[in-house]
């Protein structure tokens, strides 16, 4: 008899959020899945309607396909609500010494050395995290988290602090620490704050251990820094200007924004810190257009039986400007011009223009060895150079040769 596995809905849509095989499951079967995680049937309806968008007669997750951080996206939606929720409902009537006790959740990647996430798994910045209570009459964020500044600061001094033992999102105990920086708000040269810079993790057995430092420097090109962002019972802190690009309403800037330090509390119990990065480089997607942004030439395609010998199961033709300047031209699985491309079994993209016509094809089952290849991400910018400056067409189709099974990667094409 199969054991059910005590778990929150909250702590299933993170697994669905950063193992694959757990949510390709629960797509190929979403009427039925996370029985074993203890989620019920109404949980199961909310999750299969936020990620597949499928009716009650739907009987699995065939009908829609798409890029796994697709359905993500709808899961991360889904878990701003039951953190909101979850806020709502927490404890907060005061103790008998008058004192309310306060909920800190730290996220992180696990992974110091990526501080925001690898482009390829950006839900890893939300599903692991720290956690601790703070009980005290407190009325700023600084103060419940045992921030003393110093006195008379000057732009870009530091100042760290010991907040004790902590759990992480497995119940594993280790302390937690800060480091607070005196930077300029926003253009500023007289009106200063003070930001979170990093946080520290130290003695736990997960091997989450090190320093989560998120550089304060702007992405060249652009006038945006990563920043560590805070929200107060699952709100934003405050509404903003837009500084270059479309903003969530209610988002704080991070550089441009409000310090931790004398923002209040507002009668708000539940503190969430996330990492928020508006650049590849630092594992987020762009928030805004480049003439460098990447084309998504073909999304990935899970694996099935092949119907028709020799058929060819996908197709996407898409309008794509070459910049003028462009250096390198790469097909990749990534849109930071990474990752293994592959077909099951073949692919066909054509890149029409003025300039002319060119078309890469590659069989990456070497003609039906019994298994298929992939290839590391393939250099154009050769073949593509007589296209610079220019509006081209590229259709890309992906086909079966063998039989069997059929699938696909997804593929970006990606400028430098």
């Amino acid at each position: 008899m199969m054991s059910i596995t005590k778990q929150t809905l909250d702590g299933f849509i993170s697994k669905l959020m950063s193992d694959d095989t757990a949510l390709n499951k629960f797509l190929t079967d979403p009427t039925n899945g996370g029985q074993e995680h203890g989620i019920t049937k109404a949980e199961r309806a909310v999750l299969r309607r936020v990620t597949a968008h499928l009716s009650n007669n739907s009987k699995n997750g065939f009908g829609i396909q798409r890029d796994l951080s697709s359905y993500r996206r709808s899961l991360r939606l889904l878990q701003n609500v039951l953190h909101k929720h979850a806020a709502t409902h927490a404890t907060n009537q005061e103790n008998t010494d008058g004192l309310t006790t306060y909920s800190f959740h730290v996220y992180i990647t696990g992974d110091p050395n990526n501080p925001g996430a690898p482009y390829d798994k950006p839900s890893v910045a939300y599903t692991n995290y720290v956690s601790f209570t703070k009980s005290g009459s407190f009325t700023t964020i600084g103060h419940a988290m045992s921030f003393n500044p110093p006195s008379n600061p000057s732009q870009g001094d530091t100042s760290s602090v010991n907040l004790g033992t902590v759990s992480d999102s497995q119940g594993n105990s280790g302390t937690l620490s800060y480091t607070a920086i005196y930077l300029p708000v926003g253009t500023s040269t007289t009106n200063f704050d003070w930001y979170i810079e990093s946080f520290t993790l130290a003695g736990f057995s997960s091997g989450i251990d090190g320093t989560y430092d998120l550089p304060l420097t702007d992405v060249t090109g652009t006038d945006r820094a990563p920043f560590w962002f805070f929200s107060l019972n699952g709100n934003a802190t405050e509404p903003n200007t837009n500084q270059g690009y479309s903003l969530t309403p209610g988002v704080v800037e991070g550089d441009n924004g409000v310090g931790f330090n004398d923002f209040l509390l507002n009668s708000s119990t539940q503190i969430v810190w996330q990492p928020i990065a508006p650049d590849m480089d630092y594992g987020f997607g762009p928030c805004f257009s480049t003439p460098y942004a990447p084309v998504v030439l073909g999304i990935p395609i899970l694996q099935r039986p092949v119907c028709k010998p020799g058929e060819m199961f996908y197709s996407n033709s898409t309008n794509v400007v070459i910049p003028s300047d462009v250096s390198k031209i790469t097909l990749a699985l990534n849109p930071d011009g990474t990752g293994d491309v592959r077909t099951d079994d073949e692919v066909e993209i054509t890149f029409s223009g003025l300039a002319g016509t060119y078309t890469y094809s590659h069989d990456y089952s070497q003609g039906c060895i019994g298994y298929i290849t992939p290839i590391p991400p393939v250099d154009l910018t050769s073949e593509l150079s007589m296209f610079k400056g220019n509006s081209i067409n590229v259709t890309l189709k992906c086909s079966d040769k063998c039989g069997g099974v059929e699938s696909s990667s997804g593929y970006f094409l990606v400028f430098e």
